[in-house]
């Protein structure tokens, strides 16, 4: 059957959480993105800034590291020179001069030229002993400078680089060398050994050092200015580390001059490092970008943040108005006229409480479909949804006639366009078809009332009951018209209006003419009326004025009211008594042609009518339908031809019972003041003489305001015997005393009922009961036990509970939203009595039946000799136990 549709409020919610958690995505997102796109610009220029600060760097490195492998090469050509000269190895604790004695080398100097390859190299020296005697360039300060007694070069000691027979480089170091105009001086010291003779190198053997001094600051300068470092935007440092200790000794700082030791460690751990000649010389260059780049600060996050939080809740303030807004409940007060003249459309299921009783589970599925169909064209046309008049229907009220006769026009076309019928045609077949009524009437004698407490428009007056009356004659998908809004509907382009019928409404003088409205030029509006014609056969529709009803055995033509084919007895009175007897005249010519329960002409109306007055198909039922039982269905037939009234049996004048008076202003007033200034706990004098029934009847007479009433008392048995096909009775008619009874039955028969609640009761029973004849006096004690019942049985439910069946009951019993107990109570009644009476009249037709066969064939014998064999559908052994069951 589908998903149950949500509520609005249900609606509404989940829009609320969907836009609360889009307004935290965006919280997100607008916190997110920024510092995504802050850390990728960070990180894209961190990158940058890496890969040039690498790029340098290493070109530095390159530069430094080939000088100094230039300045190893040296020393190993020095070496190579001291062994081709060596005449003996000098004493290796002699005094330095000691130690040079003897030594002499031919050539040095044109050698030393052609080793020098490096501007940078200031200096070659052949020290035997490691005291310094040969030095080119000449410097004389290093001529007899110990070298092998000096520690002031750093790791390793000269002692040490002997003992380990390993060349090493030292520096760069801070004046080393005495007389080298060079401040940071890089030395290449490599130990020479007399290993001849296949000899060990050691002390013994120790020749001396050849050592080659480079200047560091030429090296750095040319860099720096070769490379423009200031330009690039990029600083440098070098410095060197003691291995032992791990001290850092700054050699050149581009920032500053002096620099403390924060600051190195600071630079050297946000740069880039590079050693010059790994594993061998602990001298670093380390480089930096000057254009750093700035990570996001708690500043910037926090402004980010508020900034985001504003962000998503103006989002979330915007979308959760905007959906409120698209989803906030059409009001049709803005929009609903605030006096008369207005236009009251009334548009309704046919056969829906028969739909109702074959399939309520499919129908709750459509009922829904269609509430919701009605619900959008209200809304798209502008109208206001009022007062229910009718179960499962629905009240419009317009400012004009043509805006109510396009509404029904676009509803019938979306019925017809996009049924909603389906389930009900998979159980029912055709049958299950929807079928929908329109009545749109002008009303000009009509209040508008607004309620102060609900602001709720209540339509009140003699149009507002015509309209609903005239509801009950409307054509199915076809709209139909008032007299009165035939007028204005002429105006409308493009409409045909055409004749529908001319009918009898209780309480209005003279026949009241009815139309129907249709546009030819909407395609889908003819198919539906199509169908519904089709569906219908000519003979079941309401005939137009110029080929009116007969008026000879018609129940129209009967008074001036017309009662439903299901609705209660009418005053059972000469008049009435005369037009059965005509009736059933002509069943006995039907009878004797052999057309029992034929529907030939318009003399008798249609067995397949609903409880409402109009055309009801045939369903499937799981007992006998009223068609199969050929008998007469009209309320004239209902009443018995040869039986005398009660109320005449008993001596009454049937001159002094109430009769309905004409639909006008007075009638609706005095109606509601006497159920407003005169609630009654006793019954009249009037009602007591009619709450006498026959006794052992079938059935009984009952008047506008006479009561149905339902004792349990046992009535004692009249006399019952049947002759020339009249029944009669011989002892007359006896009567019991209704009013007898102990104490605890009077209290039970006329209960105290509070005022606003007979009140109230009232208003809802002149509201429904529009088709029943009696008043709310004659069965205003059952209404008042229903609402009671219903009362205390929801009265320990909790609240959802409560609510879950009030919804269910809105539902399946076609009431309003409002007052639902009340509306429920007084529906109950008309439905209960609506049952009854029909199974009485489906006992009475019985009854008729055998009588009228008896009497067409002349045999002057009680029913128990009636042949079941017969055409008659019904034997005397059915009719007992069918009486037995109802009675």
């Amino acid at each position: 059957m589908g998903d149950k549709p949500l509520k609005t409020s249900q609606r509404k919610v989940y829009w609320l959480i969907g836009t609360g958690i889009f307004s935290a995505l965006v919280l997100i997102i607008c916190i997110a993105v920024p510092i995504s796109v802050y850390q990728t610009k960070y990180q894209r220029m961190r990158e940058t800034r890496i890969a040039a600060e690498i790029f340098e760097v290493d070109r530095w490195v390159s530069f430094f590291r080939s000088d100094v492998i230039d300045a190893i090469s040296t020393a190993y050509g020095l070496e190579g020179f001291a062994l081709g000269s060596m005449k003996f190895v000098p004493p290796f604790n002699g005094t330095p001069e000691e130690r040079v004695k003897g030594q002499e080398f031919a050539g040095f100097t044109e050698y030393a030229s052609l080793l020098r390859v490096s501007p940078h190299l200031v200096a070659q020296i052949l020290a035997p002993g490691g005291v310094g005697l040969e030095v080119f360039p000449p410097v004389p300060a290093i001529r007899m400078f110990d070298f092998l007694k000096n520690d002031s070069m750093g790791e390793p000691t000269a002692m040490e680089s002997v003992d380990s027979k390993k060349s090493c480089v030292l520096g760069p170091l801070y004046r080393a060398v005495p007389g080298i105009n060079a401040t940071w001086q890089l030395i290449v010291r490599d130990p020479i050994y007399d290993t001849k003779d296949n000899k060990k190198a050691e002390r013994k053997t120790f020749w001396g050092f050849a050592l080659v001094v480079l200047n560091v600051d030429t090296m750095m300068g040319e860099r720096a200015r070769e490379d423009n470092m200031h330009g690039k935007g990029i600083d440098y440092l070098l410095y060197t580390v003691k291995n032992t200790s791990g001290k850092i000794t700054p050699i050149r700082f581009s920032v500053k001059e002096n620099p403390t030791l924060e600051e190195i460690t600071d630079f050297i751990s946000t740069g880039t490092n590079r050693a010059v000649l790994r594993n061998r010389l602990s001298w670093y260059v380390c480089m930096r970008g000057r254009n750093r780049e700035s990570t996001p600060t708690k500043t910037t996050i926090a402004v980010i943040i508020v900034v985001a939080f504003l962000i998503a809740l103006v989002t979330f303030l915007a979308s959760a108005s905007t959906a409120l807004l698209c989803l906030k409940e059409y009001d049709g007060t803005a929009n609903a006229p605030k006096a008369a003249p207005f236009a009251m459309t009334i548009l309704g299921l046919c056969s829906a409480e028969q739909l109702w009783e074959l399939s309520p589970d499919r129908m709750v599925f459509v009922s829904e479909r269609l509430a919701t169909l009605q619900r959008q064209e209200i809304i798209r046309h502008n109208a206001y949804e009022g007062m229910q008049l009718h179960p499962y229907t629905t009240t419009i009220i317009t400012r004009s006639v043509e805006t109510a006769v396009r509404l029904c026009f676009s509803v019938i076309e979306e019925l017809n366009t996009q049924p909603i019928d389906e389930p009900l045609q998979e159980l029912l077949g055709d049958d299950g078809r929807l079928l929908i009524a329109c009545a749109v009437h002008w009303c000009t004698e009509a209040t508008v009332r607004v309620e102060s407490v609900s602001g709720a428009i209540r339509y009140e007056g003699p149009d507002v009951v015509y309209c609903g009356r005239m509801w009950m004659f409307a054509a199915p998908n076809e709209v139909s018209i008032s007299r009165a809004a035939r007028d204005l509907a002429m105006k409308m382009d493009e409409v045909q209006i055409n004749s529908l019928a001319s009918v009898f409404l209780r309480g209005v003088a003279g026949r009241q003419d009815l139309f129907t409205i249709s546009n030819p030029q909407r395609k889908r509006l003819v198919d539906a009326t199509t169908r519904a014609k089709r569906r219908i056969p000519s003979s079941f529709a309401v005939q137009s004025p110029s080929a009116e009803i007969a008026s000879e055995g018609n129940p129209l033509s009967a008074g001036a009211e017309l009662f439903p084919r299901n609705g209660m007895y009418p005053p059972c009175n000469s008049e009435m008594r005369g037009v059965s007897s005509n009736a059933t005249a002509q069943l006995r010519g039907e009878l004797s042609s052999g057309s029992v329960g034929s529907r030939g002409g318009n003399a008798i109306l249609d067995t397949n009518m609903s409880a409402c007055g109009r055309y009801m198909p045939e369903v499937s039922r799981g007992f006998k339908r009223f068609s199969q039982i050929n008998g007469v269905r009209t309320l004239i037939e209902l009443l018995p031809t040869e039986i005398a009234c009660p109320s005449e049996a008993a001596g009454l004048d049937t001159s002094q019972r109430p009769s309905s008076s004409p639909l006008s202003r007075d009638h609706v007033g005095s109606t509601m003041d006497e159920g407003h200034m005169r609630p009654r706990t006793t019954p009249t004098d009037e009602e007591k003489e009619w709450r006498r029934i026959p006794k052992g009847g079938q059935f009984i007479a009952m008047g506008r305001n006479n009561t149905a009433n339902w004792s349990k008392k046992t009535l004692k048995q009249v006399d019952q015997n049947v002759g020339n096909g009249v029944v009669s009775f011989s002892g007359g008619l006896r009567v019991e005393d209704l009013d007898d009874g102990d104490f605890v039955t009077e209290v039970l028969r006329h209960p105290t009922i509070p005022t606003f609640v007979d009140t109230q009761l009232r208003a809802i029973f002149e509201q429904q009961s529009l088709l029943f004849d009696f008043s709310y006096d004659s069965v205003r004690t059952v209404v008042y036990y229903f609402f009671s019942a219903f009362k205390l049985l929801l009265k320990p439910l909790a609240t959802p509970e409560r609510n879950n069946i009030f919804n269910r009951l809105v539902t399946v019993f076609g009431i309003p939203q409002e007052n639902i107990l009340e509306h429920l109570a007084v529906r109950c009644v008309l439905r209960y009595i609506q049952q009854l009476e029909e199974a009485r009249s489906l006992l009475w037709n019985c009854e008729q039946q055998l009588r009228l066969r008896s009497l067409a064939r002349g045999q002057m014998r009680s029913f128990t000799t009636i042949d079941s064999s017969t055409t008659n559908p019904l034997s005397e052994e059915s009719f007992e136990e069918l009486s037995r069951s109802i009675v």
